[in-house]
């Protein structure tokens, strides 16, 4: 077991994605940066990690990506519930629980790509811990 935002839940996020032959084919042609900015962390200042995909190859690494599609801004309880899968990413945006800056337009053009990382990672939910 992980624990959520850890090094070893970023290890876990990749082992998953790139064990996974249908992530590459869902991917493939897709080519966004996603910064996830998570504030309010306990006994930490704020995480910073990121998703890239790119065509057929999905990353996610700790701190900031160079140039991000775009950036996702959330606290630390509504990250939470998004990785556990209790509040979807969209809700927790269009609810003003977190915050989307960047090109959106990139982001519904990817779609379909972005749900299949989702999918896929959502995987890792049994083997994090969140405290």
């Amino acid at each position: 077991m992980a624990a959520y935002l850890s090094a070893a839940w970023l290890d876990d996020l990749n082992r998953t994605a790139g064990a996974d032959d249908g992530l590459r084919s869902a991917t493939a042609g897709a080519r966004v940066v996603i910064q996830q900015v998570v504030t309010g962390a306990a006994g930490s200042d704020d995480v910073r990690y990121w998703v890239q995909v790119d065509d057929g190859s999905v990353l996610v690494g700790a701190g900031d990506a160079p140039q991000p599609t775009a950036t996702v801004t959330q606290s630390y309880g509504t990250a939470v519930a998004v990785s556990r899968g209790d509040l979807a990413v969209e809700d927790a945006i269009l609810g003003g629980k977190a915050r989307l800056e960047g090109d959106i337009g990139a982001l519904v053009r990817h779609q379909a790509a972005l749900q299949s990382v989702a999918t896929v990672l959502a995987g890792v939910r049994d083997r994090t811990t969140y405290a």
